[in-house]
C-alpha cells in the first residue's frame, strides 16, 4: 500500500461521504417543504427547528 494509493482510497471516500450528505441535505429539503405545505397550509414554509 504505497501513500498515493492510501491517498486516492481516502479521497473516494471523502467524495463518498460528500455525495451522502448533498444526498441527505437534499432529501431533508424536500421532506421538511412537503411536510410544510402538507401540515400548514398557512404557515411561512421554514423547516422544522428539531429534526
Amino acid at each position: 500500500m504505497t501513500k498515493a494509493h492510501s491517498q486516492t482510497l481516502w479521497q473516494d471516500v471523502v467524495n463518498s461521504l460528500k455525495t451522502t450528505a448533498a444526498a441527505i441535505k437534499r432529501w431533508v429539503i424536500v421532506v421538511s417543504q412537503f411536510k410544510g405545505r402538507h401540515l400548514h397550509p398557512c404557515a411561512s414554509p421554514q423547516p422544522p427547528a428539531v429534526f
